[in-house]
């Protein structure tokens, strides 16, 4: 996403901005929803395309300064689901070992896997599930010869995509977003560093199209846009709560508002090492919460409801500290259900 974002750590301009008054033009409120509905799966559609990675990666490049230039597409061997274009895209921003190289094993359960020196990713079709692992300790002690400090970059391992067609917020009666995670390993290479801190969080992009949209990716930064985070896991803290940024300071910062929930809204317990959780929410009322507060703090002033969209995502580690940590993710799904219009 050119953000490459650990709002919480780094020395991000917070969202000192006074508050304009006034609101912005919007429909008739959300209700606060915030379980999926079984019985709805007829009037579902899904956001994601390929939410069970079948057509594989493309891989961008180390730097931010050209973050969204392809340096490999990871096909699983040739064996990859034929598509015109690649949904799925993969940033690994700032590490020192280019992900490019990395050589791939198929197994016998039909999962395909790459790995270097400092990642590995196990992807299996079949099951529709990804395994990230990321030691962010060997890129430190490679890049600056010991933990990262202060404004020093920090290493991204994420996934990402552009949601084709997507409708707009104010059509919408519920945005349902579901996720099976397990996060193991989640190991402290380095007890005395300054900033001992893991994170993972699912980010989406919301636009207003104004202009027109071209998605996220394309690099078209003509519209105005914030982002909405679901924290899920901090090695720091049981919960993690809600907290505001800007997106800036550094080579490829977009300089948007960063809305974070807070994550006790949709776990009743803490994310323990090892354990199988399950995210599941309407995240609908929370963008509008997140909308109205991002306006009245300055943000989106030229903006209007009725034309924002939910047009991307990302997951994946941002590891500011010194850890090995992995997650393996399943059952990823954006749902959306219109309106009633009769």
């Amino acid at each position: 996403m050119n953000k490459q974002f650990c709002p919480i750590f780094l020395a991000l301009f917070p969202l000192l901005l006074g508050s304009c008054g006034g609101s912005p033009a919007q429909e008739e409120s959300v209700s606060e929803s915030s379980t999926a509905d079984s019985g709805m799966e007829g009037t579902m559609r899904e956001l994601i395309t390929d939410p069970n990675f079948e057509t594989g990666f493309d891989l961008m490049t180390t730097s931010t300064e050209n973050g969204r230039a392809v340096s490999r597409y990871l096909d699983y061997g040739g064996e990859a689901k034929k598509a015109e274009t690649h949904p799925w895209k993969m940033a690994q921003w700032w590490t020192p070992f280019d992900f490019a190289t990395a050589p791939m094993q198929k197994t016998d359960a039909g999962s395909y896997i790459y790995e270097n020196e400092s990642r590995v990713l196990e992807v299996n079709p079949k099951k529709g599930s990804i395994m990230m692992k990321l030691d962010s300790y060997k890129e430190y002690m490679e890049k600056f010869g010991h933990s990262r400090v202060g404004t020093e970059n920090w290493s991204h391992f994420l996934i990402e995509q552009d949601f084709v067609d997507a409708p707009k917020l104010s059509e919408l009666k519920h945005v349902y977003v579901h996720l099976k995670f397990r996060i193991f390993p989640n190991n402290d290479l380095d007890p005395s560093q300054a900033i001992p801190c893991s994170q993972i969080t699912w980010y989406f992009t919301v636009t207003d199209v104004r202009n027109g949209d071209s998605g996220y990716q394309s690099g078209n930064n003509d519209n105005d846009f914030f982002w909405f985070g679901l924290p899920i896991f901090d090695s720091r803290y049981p919960f993690v709560g809600t907290y505001q940024h800007v997106d800036s300071g550094f080579v490829g910062a977009t300089n948007r508002l960063i809305y974070s929930l807070g994550s006790d809204t949709y776990f009743d317990s803490p994310v323990q090492v090892g354990e199988e959780r399950i995210l599941e929410l309407d995240i609908l009322p929370y963008i509008k919460k997140a909308y109205l507060y991002g306006y009245d703090h300055g943000a989106m002033q030229d903006s209007s409801w009725d034309r924002l969209i939910l047009n991307y995502m990302n997951l994946g580690w941002e590891l500011p500290g010194s850890f090995e940590s992995g997650i393996t993710i399943s059952e990823l799904s954006v749902r959306i259900e219109r309106r009633d219009t009769k």
